[in-house]
């Protein structure tokens, strides 16, 4: 795979325009790792030497002089856009961020925006792909969806949950009672608690009809369910757009 990247790299595909999935991060750091090496070395080579490792790599046209120059920048070029372009992430972690359980579901939504890798865009551009506003910032998009009586629901959720018995309710009572308002580190928060686990069978749902105990939904908290599962609902359709 270095060397297919390499060849990328070679034929002028921008770093931040190449998709590479490992399984884990530890393998994403050592590729990017082995990556750098390669370009790096390349930046030493003089011209026969380069051509020969061109060569192993699986480049059998001989490059000029401009092209040799090309490679010799390559490595200063990645280690730029890596400031701030190039991340790594572990194929399960990826799996989470696109909101998918399996590889085949992954590549074909891959495939279907196949588009919008084409070419460069423009944060407009990539924002009109995912159906959001470029103008609205992360904390209007939680205001416009999340009402502004949802911390009052969080506080009576975690004055509920202080009277339960199971001590899981109670960490949680713990967690909201911290939340002092609603922003994107407390709605991150509010997500894992309300919404199920990347192992579950339908992942980053709402809890519908199933958080807490039997016993807390049939008592303290029975008052609330039909706001807590509206809630969660809303809390589910945002997670992809705070994703996007």
């Amino acid at each position: 795979m270095i060397d297919r990247v390499a060849r990328l790299l070679l034929d002028g595909v921008q770093p931040e325009q190449i998709l590479c999935l490992t399984y884990t991060k530890a393998a994403a750091a050592e590729m990017k790792n082995r990556l750098f090496d390669r370009l790096g070395k390349w930046a030493m080579l003089a011209d026969k030497e380069l051509n020969f490792s061109l060569l192993e790599m699986g480049v059998h046209t001989q490059l000029g002089t401009e092209e040799l120059k090309k490679a010799r920048t390559l490595f200063a070029r990645a280690i730029e856009v890596s400031k701030d372009k190039l991340t790594q992430e572990s194929f399960e972690h990826f799996l989470e961020i696109a909101n998918v359980s399996n590889w085949e579901e992954i590549i074909l939504k891959i495939v279907s925006k196949r588009h919008v890798f084409s070419k460069n865009k423009s944060r407009v551009e990539i924002f009109e792909a995912f159906n959001l506003n470029s103008n609205v910032s992360i904390d209007e998009d939680i205001s416009a969806h999340f009402e502004q009586n949802t911390l009052n629901l969080v506080r009576k959720i975690s004055d509920c949950l202080k009277k339960s018995s199971s001590k899981a309710d109670q960490k949680t009572a713990q967690e909201l009672t911290e939340i002092a308002s609603i922003n994107l580190a407390s709605i991150q928060l509010l997500e894992k608690i309300f919404l199920y686990g990347k192992s579950a069978k339908s992942p980053f749902t709402a809890k519908l009809g199933k958080f807490s105990t039997k016993e807390m939904r049939s008592s303290f908290l029975v008052h609330f369910m039909d706001d807590i599962d509206d809630f969660m609902v809303r809390l589910e359709h945002f997670r992809n757009r705070r994703l996007s």
